[in-house]
């Protein structure tokens, strides 16, 4: 697949590929910018990159007109102009090409290679693209691997486009909205410089066995509990994360802020190699009345991503949710954790569902001995690293040997955890605890800290489970 993309950029660089434009006329004019087409447009970076590359050319008097749909011909001439179309099969005549069709070369190229099949014997060339003719044009062009498993509530398993809709969706291509594939809309022009430009984008990997460098990779973190600090404190985050060797960044965001508050601050982090999680948790989120603010945060995080550019999208979604801490846990414990366990349960399947956003949550050390409500031979802790991609285990201790140190308070969770091949963060503290002092390196200082937490590095590098360490929290380390 990527053999085919790499030629296909190769004829962009050398100004060979898509000369006639998306929207294909003998009037189309080179257009140098577009008089409708400014950066507070969506699609603006990649209606430019591709009029740049000479991919898509705008209309004589200087307009995109993004919001025109695109027709099946004009998609025709951009795939044959694009790629080194293959020959699968010897031409069919479409009943509505005739042979003085302009476009004809093209259409029996597309059709040779198995890109366009047509319906019933006919081509029909000025019929709008489909988003689901789009996604099968996309896949066959590029020889995505079919990738299926996700679904949408408006594509039916009898969709004849099903499996492509899920491979564009996989590879992050086109991931529709709110649960919808909308498959029987037309794709505009936008639209399509848009997937073009994406699927150019695209990297990937073979499928294959992670390499023992990627095996080894740890993460060293730290939590961003304050909203209003990620919006202005951005340069200094950034900053604070290089000079520690940051790699995983958990924030906290301000729904009520527009995407565009964030955009910009998780493309530098993500090409300074940091991850970022949103975050977010109340103790009263592990209640059923409060499932909806919970979800409030998924849905505005996968809003977010399936808005911003790959470069721009969140790793994952975290909770740190703490019930113990409330009235109704010391009431009714068992109560309280059923309801807890539902919403961790809703939580996961809501963030997964459709995306490729990783699920976790903070973990308290002390659950060995909590029974699992209807799995009374489980300990908590035990279901909770089942249902998460990784689990942040709270050690707050401030040494990392002995009797109630850091690995002895986590050793049974990060020991179950390799058992079942899930991942393990050892979370430590740093903020001042003047009735504990001897769960936070408070008093110690961030040298102390950074001593004991090379102890845990050593001491855990054998365990499969063991993914690194995070310091709670930012607004403290940074102090020390």
């Amino acid at each position: 697949m990527m053999e085919k993309i790499i030629k296909a950029l190769k004829y962009a660089s050398t100004g060979l590929v898509f000369t006639g434009a998306l929207y294909i006329s003998p009037q189309i004019a080179q257009a140098d910018g577009f008089s409708d087409v400014d950066t507070s447009d969506w699609a603006y970076e990649h209606i430019m990159k591709m009029e740049q590359l000479n991919i898509i050319n705008g209309y004589p008097d200087g307009t995109f007109r993004g919001n025109n749909s695109i027709r099946r011909e004009h998609v025709a001439v951009m795939m044959d102009r694009a790629l080194d179309l293959p020959i699968h099969q010897s031409y069919i005549p479409f009943e509505d090409v005739s042979d003085s069709n302009d476009y004809l070369n093209a259409i029996k190229a597309v059709q040779q290679a198995g890109i366009f099949t047509g319906d019933r014997g006919n081509f029909m060339p000025k019929a709008n693209l489909t988003r689901a003719q789009m996604a099968k044009v996309i896949v066959e062009a590029f020889n995505l691997p079919i990738k299926k498993g996700h679904a949408f509530s408006d594509v039916a398993d009898s969709n004849w486009a099903k499996d492509y809709i899920s491979t564009i969706a996989y590879y992050d291509i086109s991931t529709g909205s709110k649960g919808n594939y909308m498959p029987d809309n037309d794709v505009t022009r936008r639209q399509f410089a848009t997937l073009i430009d994406r699927v150019f984008n695209l990297q990937l990997q073979e499928e294959q066995p992670p390499t023992e460098q990627a095996k080894e990779k740890k993460y060293r973190g730290t939590y961003i509990w304050e909203a209003e600090t990620l919006i202005n404190e951005k340069e200094k985050i950034i900053q604070f994360a290089k000079e520690e060797n940051i790699n995983l960044l958990y924030t906290r965001l301000d729904l009520t802020q527009p995407f565009s508050a964030y955009s910009d601050f998780v493309a530098e982090a993500n090409q300074a190699g940091i991850e970022i999680h949103a975050m977010g948790g109340h103790p009263s989120w592990a209640l059923k009345e409060e499932e909806a603010r919970m979800l409030k945060l998924v849905d505005y995080v996968k809003e977010y991503n399936n808005t911003v550019d790959k470069n721009q999208q969140f790793t994952g979604i975290h909770l740190d949710v703490e019930p113990y801490v409330t009235p109704s846990w010391a009431e009714n414990e068992q109560e309280v954790l059923s309801q807890w366990m539902n919403n961790i349960e809703l939580f996961v399947k809501e963030t997964k569902r459709e995306s490729n956003l990783e699920a976790s949550m903070d973990l308290a050390m002390w659950f060995d001995d909590t029974k699992t409500p209807g799995h009374p031979d489980t300990p908590f802790y035990q279901w909770v690293i089942n249902q998460m991609d990784h689990t942040s285990i709270m050690a707050f201790r401030d040494q990392a040997k002995g009797s109630g140190g850091i690995i002895d308070m986590a050793q049974n969770e990060i020991d179950y955890a390799e058992s079942t091949d899930k991942n393990m963060i050892i979370s430590v503290e740093i903020k001042e605890s003047k009735n504990n002092p001897h769960i936070s390196f408070h008093e110690e200082g961030a040298a102390v800290m950074e001593e004991q937490l090379d102890i845990v590095d050593e001491e855990l590098s054998s365990n499969a489970a063991y993914n690194g360490y995070i310091v709670h929290a930012y607004r403290y380390w940074k102090n020390h």
